[in-house]
């Protein structure tokens, strides 16, 4: 190995795991590397390639030639920067290599706590047979979630990932998306709000901030308390942001109705870790509010319920408009025949005048009879069938307007809750 030549030694593979550069180098790679053997394996590396495992002070000096570590990660809160800069080392990291996919995770928590995916995914496949039992699911639902049009999305750290988030809500249809003004903030800057202004207007806030001294604790009880009872809060940022004692109480209490959080104070993070992940006890759930059977259509979010009722009345009410007309084309289309049958039989019987005075009148006695007694039972089988196709008609009617009466009743009683 060329003393000449940069040494880089990978410590997580699977992290990094085909590195190319344009200068000469000699290049070592390990799947993973337990902190008992970071010294050795560095020894002689110019440049050290990492990502979780944590370097001290004394694998720094067991490495003489190294001049750089590089962490493969957006954050390096974790690595002890002082550290680094009075051994002499940099220390560089990536700080936008995930925007992308972070963003578009946004929306999979956000969607999946405002819908309660998890909720409905346990009721479905857990022990307690909820959907198989129950046949229904909708007891999991206090109210119609809001849909995206009616959300204001508060971002909370406008840096690259803040403003790919942005651009993400906008494409799904959020109705307002506000950026908050830094906390304490002397001045607003143009396009921003004041921080706790902007908490209270929120329906979804979403935490996309580095961690620093400053923003560890940004969002506690206060806070939350701020959001109300119908905010989302979305964690995408670091742990330690988001105060996870207060979260969790405001969860218990019906303070905040879901969060979706992808990050924690310590990690990994697992059972007895966090206040949200307790070592006994039921995890805090998307949303614990009080439960009640309701119909299946409170699923639908609030502004698809106004459009459907909407289109209900769109639907039915040139229906009906139709049956009546038809009603009453027909009784006149009758009437109509009837008076023509009338005029045809008077015609018909003056045109025999002319004969024999006996034969005239004992002919048109007798056909008066026949026709009379013919005209007779057709118009009132004519009468009879006009009659039951208007009432048929009429009750048709009458059930369609009940119906239009009753689904706007249970409409606008769900709307109202």
């Amino acid at each position: 190995m060329s003393p000449h030549i940069p040494h880089i030694v990978v410590l997580e593979a699977d992290n990094s795991p085909n590195l190319r550069f344009s200068f000469p180098h000699t290049i070592e790679y390990h799947d993973f590397t337990p902190s008992s053997e970071i010294a050795a394996r560095i020894a002689s590396a110019t440049i050290v390639v990492a990502s979780t495992i944590p370097l001290t002070a004394s694998d720094l000096a067991a490495a003489p030639n190294l001049q750089c570590v590089s962490i493969a990660a957006t954050g390096i809160d974790g690595f002890d920067r002082s550290m680094f800069a009075r051994a002499g080392i940099t220390l560089t990291h990536c700080p936008q290599n995930n925007v992308a996919s972070v963003g578009e995770h946004f929306l999979t928590l956000y969607f999946a706590s405002r819908r309660r995916t998890v909720s409905m995914h346990q009721a479905i496949v857990g022990p307690q047979r909820t959907w198989l039992d129950k046949g229904i699911l909708t007891q999991l639902w206090p109210q119609p979630p809001l849909g995206c049009s009616q959300e204001t999305l508060v971002i909370v750290g406008y840096g690259a990932l803040g403003r790919r988030i942005e651009q993400l809500a906008r494409g799904v249809g959020f109705g307002r998306i506000v950026i908050a003004e830094h906390k304490g903030a002397a001045t607003v800057r143009e396009g921003r709000m004041a921080f706790s202004e902007a908490l209270e207007a929120a329906t979804t806030v979403v935490v996309c901030c580095p961690k620093t001294a400053e923003s560890m604790g940004l969002i506690g009880a206060e806070e939350i308390d701020l959001m109300g009872p119908e905010c989302v809060l979305v964690n995408v940022g670091r742990g330690g942001i988001v105060d996870e004692a207060a979260l969790a109480t405001a969860l218990r209490e019906n303070r905040l109705a879901a969060a979706g959080v992808d990050v924690f104070e310590t990690e990994p993070s697992g059972r007895g870790t966090t206040p949200l992940i307790p070592e006994e006890g039921e995890v805090p759930p998307l949303s614990n509010r009080r439960k009640k059977n309701t119909q299946h259509y409170e699923l639908i979010p609030q502004p698809a319920l106004a459009a459907a009722e909407a289109s209900l009345r769109h639907e039915i009410g040139p229906s009906i408009n139709t049956l009546l007309t038809r009603a009453e084309q027909q009784v006149e289309r009758t009437a109509r025949r009837i008076e023509t049958l009338k005029a045809r039989a008077e015609l018909q019987q003056g045109r025999l005048s002319g004969r024999d005075a006996a034969q005239r009148e004992q002919e048109r006695e007798d056909k008066r009879r026949r026709r009379g007694k013919r005209l007779e039972g057709e118009a009132r089988l004519r009468a009879r069938v006009v009659r039951q196709k208007k009432e048929g008609l009429k009750y048709s009617v009458e059930r369609l307007e009940l119906e239009v009466l009753q689904k706007q009743r249970e409409l606008r009683k769900r709307l109202e809750q």
